[in-house]
């Protein structure tokens, strides 16, 4: 997908013993993660679509994922893609226009050059998720750029979902 929008991208060779990035898009480290949540967030979708990207970015589970990411080092940015979540299902609930996906990954490419990871303290991030139009079988990609705010414990960068405020989500 990320290929079909122009945008160069690399796969990254791993080894067991070294971490690293997924993939090279544009030149930048990107870290690919999918969240799928379990059963008792999976069905329940929060009062507004604002409320439910807080309320799953938060959890447990979304905050390991990420904080796995920062594990590989040299990060530039993150992909985070919703799956079968209450995300996912509140998404296609509220939020009923298609996003454009190269603009989101350029916003957050762009926010990760010029505010050098570390010294900013906001991890950028794009979630993104599809979904079918109940109204008209339409195919809808949606996609949101984060700056999730960082914390530096124990010699490593962690994200801390306490400082995460909806302002710092755009579609």
């Amino acid at each position: 997908m990320i290929k079909d929008k122009d945008f160069n991208v690399e796969f990254v060779p791993s080894t067991r013993q070294i971490k690293k990035c997924d993939l090279i898009v544009n030149s930048n480290n990107v870290e690919i993660k999918s969240l799928i949540d379990d059963f008792r967030y999976g069905a329940k979708v929060e009062d507004s679509l604002e409320k439910e990207l807080l309320e799953t970015l938060i959890r447990k589970k979304a905050k390991d994922h990420l904080n796995d990411s920062l594990l590989k080092g040299n990060l530039d940015l993150v992909i985070l893609h919703i799956v079968s979540t209450s995300l996912g299902m509140g998404i296609a609930k509220y939020d009923r226009n298609e996003s454009n996906f190269k603009e989101t990954l350029n916003k957050t490419i762009t926010f990760a050059k010029e505010n050098e990871f570390g010294k900013s303290l906001l991890l950028p991030i794009v979630i993104f998720s599809y979904y079918i139009n109940d109204v008209d079988s339409k195919f809808i990609i949606s996609s949101y750029f984060v700056k999730y705010p960082l914390n530096y414990n124990n010699n490593r960068y962690e994200v801390d979902g306490n400082k995460l405020t909806i302002d710092m989500i755009e579609k």
